[in-house]
């Protein structure tokens, strides 16, 4: 019965080892009410939300005007045509969360090596990424099935794909972890492309602190990528990096179980 006791004491150990799940939902963040958008991070440099860190880099040119890279917030549907064909549009009708705020990052590689964007998420301490939700946006949906908006960006062959790289940096044993999610691939003649919500699952990541985002194509030239990259982002879920302060408990007092009843039965 002691021994029952203890094995179970030691079981509930494994329950709080990730605890404390917090739900990133971003309806915290002021879009400027339905069907708005957010493209400026301020002096900040991005937005802090629920403690994570979304980057942001915001300026204007005097020819072409605002641009931004990094993470923008919006609350547009796809029933909607929004600004800038769309950039700031999910695909789902039906957009995650408690009302309609998600993320769009979008992040750029130049070819030549001169000019590149970065998207990332510095994790609030002590938190680590459980998984995330992730869409097309409707101007990367418009430039793969009709050509719209990028000469030459419509997918027709067989083998042409877009896609998502998610890499964790900062884990504690030093690994980059990385994994790639097909947003569009045209296979045997037939285009598959992501149009609903889809669950990531962010546990290979470790401890990583940050999440870095960027995305592989090979319809591109020599200029770069004919493919707009940018996706949509809801419900990121973290949870603790170590088991809460009642785990700890949980642990001594298994531990103290089992040594008293192999003492007595010594």
């Amino acid at each position: 019965m002691r021994l029952a006791l203890a094995s179970t004491l030691l079981l509930a150990l494994v329950a709080p080892a990730r605890a404390g799940s917090v739900l990133t939902d971003f309806e915290s963040v002021s879009v400027g009410g339905p069907e708005g958008y957010l493209i400026d991070g301020g002096a900040s440099g991005g937005w802090t939300v629920d403690g994570n860190f979304f980057n942001n880099d915001y300026g204007v040119d005097p020819l072409y005007g605002p641009y931004w890279s990094g993470w923008a917030f919006a609350s547009q549907s796809a029933q909607s045509s929004g600004q800038a064909f769309g950039q700031y549009l999910a695909m789902p009708s039906d957009v995650a969360g408690a009302t309609n705020t998600y993320g769009v990052a979008t992040a750029y590689a130049d070819p030549g090596g001169q000019y590149s964007t970065q998207a990332y998420i510095d994790l609030a301490p002590g938190r680590v990424a459980s998984s995330i939700l992730v869409t097309n946006t409707e101007y990367v949906y418009r430039t793969i099935t009709e050509g719209f908006g990028y000469g030459g960006g419509q997918f027709t062959t067989n083998g042409q794909y877009l896609r998502l790289r998610i890499e964790g940096q900062g884990a504690s044993d030093g690994v980059v972890r990385s994994e790639a999610i097909d947003l569009a691939v045209f296979e045997n003649n037939a285009l598959d492309i992501l149009t609903s919500w889809k669950l990531v699952d962010l546990t290979f990541l470790g401890d990583s602190t940050r999440i870095n985002l960027s995305f592989e194509t090979n319809v591109s030239n020599q200029f770069g990528p004919l493919i707009p990259t940018y996706a949509a982002f809801d419900d990121l879920i973290t949870t603790s990096a170590v088991p809460e302060p009642s785990g700890w408990l949980l642990m001594g007092l298994g531990a103290f179980g089992v040594a008293a009843v192999r003492r007595r039965r010594a």
